[in-house]
């Protein structure tokens, strides 16, 4: 997300803005699941879900776009990311996006136990058929009044969860994605990030003369938020380094655990 060159849509009353999606989000990307990973971690569950609700809150206070919804609007061109134009930290619109579950609740929840030891197969099988965890295909969130973002954490033992996030593809990309997770951690710096569209010369086709050129600048782009990522420093949650989702599932420990 960059400058913006679209002039954001400010809906009756002020109190929603209207942000146009890109032809490639509003076509293609809208028939994926969203963006997800899940990062197992040891330490107290009941504090670990305070301080991060507390930290979604700040978070969604500087993007509120998060809190956003996808519907058909004609004047903006079709799908279109409708999301409050201002929230506070401890509002209703984040409770929607975050769920805490403990062991016991899971069930009743429809949450699947995480855990590192389980079949990765067989964890990945449960966690999509939940329908609880990742953010649906694009398609079946437009008008539909559901959330483009979750974040959820489950215990699966006393003193071990898992935190799973997910935004949906139709509205952020890899970059974007990493780059609110790392906001995440407790402590963590948050910024604004902006959501208006803009497309970029690297959106442009290549030509036959700078074809390498183009491809390393985006391999590089997409590696940002792995190679710039500071050391974690001393708090509630030490976040992996590369949690991702479908490939590795790595464990992270909180600090102060024995």
């Amino acid at each position: 997300m960059s400058e913006s060159k679209i002039n954001p849509i400010t809906a009756e009353g002020g109190t929603t803005v209207d942000v146009p999606l890109l032809k490639d989000e509003k076509a293609a990307l809208l028939y994926e699941f969203g963006v997800a990973t899940v990062t197992f971690y040891k330490g107290d569950f009941q504090v670990a879900a305070e301080a991060l609700r507390a930290q979604l809150g700040d978070v969604c206070e500087a993007n509120p776009w998060l809190a956003g919804r996808l519907v058909k609007v004609k004047e903006s061109g079709g799908v279109t990311l409708r999301h409050p134009a201002a929230i506070s930290a401890d509002s209703s619109h984040v409770d929607t996006l975050f769920t805490a579950a403990g062991f016991a609740d899971l069930a009743a929840a429809g949450i699947p136990t995480l855990a590192p030891n389980k079949p990765y197969a067989e964890m990945m099988t449960e966690l999509y058929a939940s329908k609880k965890l990742v953010v649906d295909n694009g398609l079946s969130l437009v008008g539909k009044d559901k959330p483009v973002t979750l974040l959820t954490l489950a215990e699966s033992a006393p003193g071990e969860f898992a935190m799973v996030f997910s935004i949906s593809h139709g509205i952020a990309d890899g970059r974007t994605y990493y780059e609110v997770l790392q906001m995440l951690q407790p402590g963590a710096a948050v910024r604004a990030l902006t959501v208006e569209r803009v497309i970029t010369d690297a959106c442009a086709p290549p030509t036959p003369f700078d074809n390498t050129a183009k491809i390393s600048s985006a391999v590089s782009l997409l590696l940002i938020p792995f190679s710039s990522r500071p050391e974690p420093k001393s708090s509630l949650l030490c976040c992996c380094t590369e949690p991702m989702i479908l490939r590795t599932l790595k464990l992270a420990i909180a600090v102060g655990c024995t």
